[in-house]
């Protein structure tokens, strides 16, 4: 299982947040079309991802998108950025462990 973040994924046509189940179903938990949730060009962003006990904060520029309590959540893994056919940029990357 995963969830996964398309932020301004289909040719930045919508945002949306879902959860992979590796059975072939992925339900859209949340998903946003509007302009204000869309990629923009030559704009730099800042992401903020927490995860704690279950709870998802996906955050871009201040601004919580997807904020979501998960009833069976991942208690391992891995992270990864998928970038299919896109342009851009990862830098200043940090990942904190909080006790």
């Amino acid at each position: 299982m995963r969830l996964a973040v398309g932020f301004g994924g289909n040719f930045n046509t919508p945002t949306g947040f879902r959860k992979y189940h590796g059975n072939g179903q992925k339900p859209l938990l949340k998903e946003f079309t509007d302009e204000k949730h869309l990629l923009k060009p030559n704009h730099r962003y800042h992401i903020t991802i927490e995860v704690q006990d279950g709870r998802t904060i996906f955050s871009v520029d201040g601004n919580v998108i997807f904020d979501w309590n998960d009833q069976s959540p991942l208690r391992q893994g891995y992270f990864g950025f998928r970038s299919t056919a896109s342009r851009h940029a990862i830098d200043k990357f940090r990942v904190w462990k909080m006790l």
